[in-house]
């Protein structure tokens, strides 16, 4: 499965393989969703930044690029 970094419902949801579970659930805020076999975070900045930098390859959508640009513009969202 490829990665992928979404916006839905208000949070920032992650696609990732099974193996990566466990990387996935050191950012703070995560709930995971077995029914669609996702996890999700609250929708910040800082949480966007944290899923680009452990996902590098993920696909992200135009939303959460938006987000991380406004943590590369205000160095107040760095960290949880």
């Amino acid at each position: 499965m490829s990665e992928l970094i979404y916006i839905e419902d208000n949070r920032i949801f992650l696609e990732c393989d099974i193996q990566d579970r466990d990387l996935a659930g050191t950012i703070p805020g995560r709930r995971w969703y077995p029914s669609r076999q996702v996890n999700s975070y609250p929708k910040t900045p800082k949480i966007a930044e944290r899923l680009s930098e452990l996902f590098p390859k993920a696909t992200v959508c135009l939303e959460v690029k938006e987000l991380l640009q406004c943590s590369s513009k205000n160095p107040r969202t760095r960290g949880f």
